[in-house]
C-alpha cells in the first residue's frame, strides 16, 4: 500500500476524531448527553443503524476474504452471499450506515459532517467498484442486477 494513502487515512482519522471529540466534550451542552439520552429515539435509532451497518460491513469483508480458498489463487470471483446479492459494495454501504447511525445517535453537526464526508468518499469508490465488476465479468455480472451501493435505488 502506498505511504501516501496511509498518510491520508491517518490525517482523515485525526481530523475526524478531533471534530467528534470537540463536539462531544466541549461544544454540546451538558444536558445534551445525560443518562436519559440512552433511551431517546435518536439514540436508539442511531445505535440500531450503526450496529446494522457494522454487521453488514464486517460480514461483507469476511465474504471477500473467503472468495479465494487457496493462497496461491490470483483469480477474481464474484461474491454472491449476504448483501452482495443486492449491491456491488456492501462493505461501503455498511460503513456509510455506521456513520449515519453515529450522526443520528449524537444528533450533532459533527456527526452529520462525518456521515456526509464518508458518503462523499465511499460513494464514488462504490461506483468504481461496480464499474470494475461490470468490466471484469460483463454479462455474467450484469445479469445479477445489482445496484451500486443502495439496494433497489442506486
Amino acid at each position: 500500500m502506498p505511504v501516501l494513502i496511509v498518510l491520508m487515512g491517518a490525517i482523515f482519522n485525526t481530523i475526524n476524531v478531533y471534530i467528534q471529540g470537540k463536539w462531544l466534550y466541549y461544544l454540546a451542552s451538558a444536558e445534551a448527553y445525560n443518562i436519559s439520552w440512552l433511551t431517546s429515539a435518536p439514540f436508539l435509532i442511531g445505535i440500531t443503524t450503526f450496529l446494522a451497518g457494522y454487521v453488514i460491513n464486517r460480514g461483507s469483508d469476511k465474504i471477500l476474504r473467503n472468495l479465494r480458498k487457496d493462497p496461491n489463487d490470483s483469480n477474481y470471483y464474484i461474491p454472491k452471499e449476504g448483501m452482495y446479492e443486492y449491491v456491488s459494495a456492501p462493505n461501503y454501504l455498511g460503513e456509510i450506515m455506521e456513520w449515519l447511525g453515529w450522526a443520528i445517535m449524537t444528533w450533532s453537526t459533527a456527526g452529520l459532517v462525518f456521515f456526509l464526508w464518508t458518503f462523499a468518499n465511499l460513494g464514488p469508490r462504490a461506483l468504481a467498484t461496480h464499474k470494475w465488476y461490470m468490466e471484469k465479468f460483463g454479462k455474467e455480472y450484469d445479469e445479477l442486477g445489482r445496484n451500486v451501493l443502495i439496494p433497489h435505488v442506486w
